[in-house]
């Protein structure tokens, strides 16, 4: 079948019971002395009779969603090891440079992100790790011609190294979904696959994945990516250039692209989703990949998420409800209208402003709101009327609650596309609807224990309660949507969805999202770029009526490790971090700016550089505090978000 997305706007309405730990991989014998390496493959080889195929009798049972379904072995829907023929084995084919890693990348950060635990095993790496331990001379292109004997069948054995590495760690550990990120251009690679594959284990469904890119500005952009990776580390890029542009050549003479000769299940992406081809595709998981794969593009573009106005439930610290804005509230609302607008105007024109003295003073304009650096001006004397982009569209998303809803009561349905979404709705607190967060603490201090204990998976009780969990499973929707956006869009929401979509584009685990720092009268800015994703906060400052974007080593954040990477496993990324956990330690807040504090307890704040107190309500009367000063206390606060 072949499948082109179309450009259409979203219209809806709405463990492992084996104890390995002490195991080590028995992919990495050169890690451990022979003894070692025989106990460790002993014990690996009892545990896989446990999970071999012909030797177990299992029953086909229906999907899992973790968050959604629930049986007496799962009960929060996680696959298990009696879950087998559940699992996915996406094994990557393609050229260098063809775009695989960057897939395997997004496709592993939306699986762990849905709760299924994805890793990426990538045989890369294992020749990397394998040549530094055992000092083998350096790979040129050479290393990799199909005609050097000796060097192909080391590759081979690297390659069932690592494919074993995933077998153990899908049918023996926790995983429910591995990625095999390699080339395997040749049929006779992929038919060697499939049987080891085989061999372990006959229920677990396997899908190759092809990336094919025929655009050649694309290759060229990948190629500059591949020559600053890990293999060309530290040397010089025009040498690096030639000696990667040698092994492509390599590759290409014996490169065979799937085909349905080899009855293989297989998804063929060809210019990262202009075109995707299928065939005998099965699963539930491969259905999921394939429709996350349909939604790719690589265009540039932002996405803005921000919190609504201030509300009445704001003021009174109580929990969900349907509230109207407060006259900041509606401030803000206004401020927010003309700052997209800006926003919007930079973005259309492409950074240009023209030279006629009208769009000079629009430029001197918002030089002085956002700085000279976020904006260029064309000098040339000619006047040219600017062609509008046929993607030039500009979407507005907000909740359906009356607070968001009135965010977004500004913006001109003329200039943008409004929509109110479902699923950006706040978390529903069940019967602890509209409570104080100081009353659900103080009346039901055994709920607020469980919560506090594992906020993702507490799920309010009474009608309509929700989880964490819940949260992510509807925003599945709205995620798949922006992915297939080629234009920006601002989201009015809430605290949790806010938490969820930064959780999901920020790479981050699910465990801690509930830490991520969402404040009140703040838009975050995510900078999407075809292989990267950048993020700012911007605050609103309500004595100027404008909003300034803050600088990163002024905010509250927490370096965190990323999931699900290929090249960088111990990649570790900066995330804006809530105050109110860094205050569980009583002292430790020696990184609190003044944006870390409840916008409740913020009076006449203004911001420029000459800025050197904050001015704070304490014990209800005003206090003033300088910037340089020891760590703050929860003494400091009468309340904080």
């Amino acid at each position: 079948m072949d499948f082109t997305p179309k450009n259409t706007p979203l219209q809806t309405p709405f463990t492992s019971d084996v104890n390995i730990n002490q195991i080590q991989s028995q992919t990495q014998p050169h890690t451990h002395t022979q003894t070692q390496n025989q106990v460790d493959n002993n014990k690996i080889n009892k545990l896989k009779l446990k999970v071999k195929d012909k030797n177990v009798n299992y029953r086909s049972s229906s999907f899992d969603i973790p968050g959604l379904t629930k049986s007496k072995k799962s009960p929060y829907g996680l696959l298990t090891n009696d879950d087998i023929e559940k699992k996915l084995i996406i094994v990557m084919c393609g050229l260098p440079a063809s775009g695989k890693s960057f897939i395997t990348n997004k496709l592993s950060r939306y699986l762990n992100f849905m709760m299924f635990n994805c890793k990426a095993f990538n045989v890369g790496n294992t020749r990397r790790t394998f040549s530094k331990e055992n000092k083998l001379e350096e790979q040129t292109s050479d290393f990799f011609n199909a005609n050097n004997e000796k060097y192909l069948q080391l590759r081979d054995k690297w390659a069932l190294d690592t494919l074993e590495e995933l077998l153990n760690y899908l049918l023996v550990k926790d995983g429910a979904v591995a990625i095999f990120d390699a080339t395997n251009t040749t049929k006779e690679r992929r038919r060697l696959l499939f049987q080891q594959i085989k061999n372990r284990s006959n229920k677990i469904n396997v899908v190759f994945l092809e990336t094919i890119c025929s655009n050649e500005e694309l290759t060229k952009k990948n190629i500059k990516l591949k020559i600053s990776g890990p293999d060309y580390i530290y040397k010089d890029p025009v040498d690096s250039l030639i000696d990667f542009e040698e092994r492509l050549k390599n590759y290409k003479k014996v490169y065979e692209s799937i085909e349905d000769s080899e009855n293989l299940s297989y998804i063929k992406m060809i210019d990262v989703g202009e075109k995707i081809i299928t065939y005998k595709l099965n699963g539930f998981l491969t259905s999921e990949t394939l429709y996350y794969l349909m939604n790719f593009n690589l265009n540039e573009r932002k996405i803005w998420i921000t919190r609504n106005g201030e509300s009445k439930y704001n003021l009174e610290v109580k929990m969900g409800g349907d509230s109207y804005l407060t006259k900041r509230g509606k401030k803000y609302s206004k401020a927010l209208k003309n700052f997209i607008d800006d926003q919007k105007l930079i973005e259309q024109n492409n950074y240009k402003i023209k030279s006629d003295e009208t769009q000079k003073k629009e430029y001197l304009r918002m030089i002085e709101r956002y700085g000279e650096n976020n904006i260029t001006i064309d000098t040339n004397n000619e006047v040219e009327e600017v062609e509008e982009e046929e993607n030039d569209e500009f979407h507005i998303w907000s909740s359906m609650r009356k607070r968001a809803i009135e965010s977004v009561q500004y913006f001109d349905e003329n200039k943008y596309q409004i929509k109110q979404i479902r699923m950006l709705d706040e978390i529903n607190a069940g019967d602890f609807d509209s409570l104080s967060h100081s009353d659900f603490k103080e009346y039901y201090p055994i709920e607020f224990e469980k919560k506090q204990n594992d906020t993702l998976r507490y799920k309010y009780p009474g009608n309509g309660g929700e989880s964490y969990l819940d949260v992510i499973n509807r925003l599945r929707t709205v995620i798949n949507e922006i992915e297939r956006l080629k234009d920006s869009v601002l989201i009015v929401t809430h605290p949790v969805p806010a938490r969820v979509l930064l959780g999901y584009f920020l790479n981050i685990s699910k465990d801690i999202i509930a830490d991520i720092d969402i404040p009140l009268h703040c838009v975050y800015c995510l900078d999407i770029k075809p292989y990267g994703i950048s993020w700012s906060l911007y605050e609103y400052v309500e004595k100027l009526d404008t909003f300034v974007q803050l600088p990163q080593n002024s905010i509250n954040t927490t370096k965190v490790k990323e999931v699900g990477l290929v090249y960088k496993e111990k990649h570790y990324s900066e995330i804006p971090t809530k105050l109110a956990r860094t205050l569980s330690n009583e002292n430790n807040c020696s990184s609190l700016i003044h944006r870390s504090v409840s916008f409740d307890s913020l009076v006449d704040l203004p911001m420029s550089p000459n800025v050197n107190k904050y001015i704070i309500k304490k014990n209800k009367h005003l206090h003033t505090m300088p910037l340089s000063r020891k760590p703050f206390t929860k003494d400091d606060f009468e309340y904080l978000k």
